[in-house]
């Protein structure tokens, strides 16, 4: 069966996201390859192909590439541009039918992605401290406020809000307050598909404050 798969986002080699997204598409790529291997016989074919990554957040999964982005690396070559799909949501499996998946194999993609998260952001987070303070519930924008709690709770391993104070961040229909400490978010709340989608939303933000790309 034929599976539609529309543009979620083109990414082009000078957007802010541009360099991050490649990363980790890079390790993705070169993960799902090595899992294929322990098929028999092997798989060795990618051409063309893509992994569904399914949201919690979004009524739509995403479909990542699985060709491209690592032979580029290994060449060391330019990609010339990052286009990532967007397709029906199916909860059975966030990967193709028939792909090798196991409960480890998931803990690690999930690792590779709070890795790029934290990367990306940690551009960004002394520019918006600098610049629209350090009371970031008072000063930031709401998405970008969410995202330094998900930085944080990427960070240590959980949600850190120590002022009981401290207003509750939204985003998506999630909410979290101090009453959320040491809830687990990423693999929990939120999907590698979900941070995806909250690093191009914070993005589109720090588009609209026209933060210069770091």
């Amino acid at each position: 069966m034929e599976v539609e798969i529309a543009v979620r986002r083109r990414i082009f080699p000078d957007s802010r996201i541009y360099t991050p997204i490649f990363d980790y598409l890079v390790l993705f790529e070169a993960i799902m390859r090595s899992v294929e291997s322990f098929r028999v016989p092997p798989k060795t074919t990618f051409s063309n192909e893509f992994a569904r990554v399914n949201c919690l957040r979004f009524d739509h999964a995403l479909a990542l590439p699985l060709w491209g982005p690592l032979e580029h690396a290994i060449a060391e070559k330019p990609f010339p541009g990052i286009v990532i799909g967007k397709m029906d949501n199916l909860r059975d499996s966030p990967f193709p039918a028939g792909s090798l998946t196991t409960n480890g194999f998931a803990t690690v993609i999930r690792h590779t992605m709070i890795a790029t998260y934290l990367a990306y952001f940690e551009r960004y987070n002394e520019w918006l401290t600098a610049n629209l303070g350090k009371k970031a519930h008072l000063t930031w924008p709401p998405t970008l406020n969410f995202a330094r709690v998900i930085r944080n709770a990427a960070a240590h391993g959980s949600i850190n809000i120590r002022d009981a104070a401290t207003p509750p961040v939204h985003w998506r229909g999630l909410s979290y307050d101090h009453a959320s400490s040491g809830n687990s978010i990423i693999g929990a709340d939120m999907t590698n598909g979900d941070m995806l989608e909250l690093i191009f939303d914070t993005s589109d933000e720090l588009d609209k404050l026209g933060v210069p790309i770091l």
